[in-house]
């Protein structure tokens, strides 16, 4: 973004898990546990890392914190600048 004169925009991209709304909790723990194992996994870190991932890993609770106020800057982005979607 700097070098499009945009020198304090931070933009980030991520991934996540995501399941249906309704989702049984126990499921949800299930696959959030698994999904924890995986990447504190010595192997699996390196090998994100060699792609300059950083490796978080976190709760449904604080994921959905986090792409909350990722949304709402986003939202707040789109609505400074006249974006609509179509």
């Amino acid at each position: 973004m700097t070098e499009l004169g945009y020198p304090n925009v931070d933009v980030l991209g991520w991934y996540d898990l995501d399941a249906p709304s309704g989702t049984l909790v126990d499921i949800i723990s299930t696959i959030s546990k698994a999904a924890a194992k995986a990447v504190s996994d010595a192997e699996i870190v390196k090998h994100l890392r060699e792609q300059d991932v950083v490796v978080i890993g976190s709760t449904p609770a604080a994921y959905r914190t986090f792409f909350d106020n990722d949304l709402s800057k986003w939202k707040r982005v789109a609505e400074e600048a006249n974006i609509s979607v179509e």
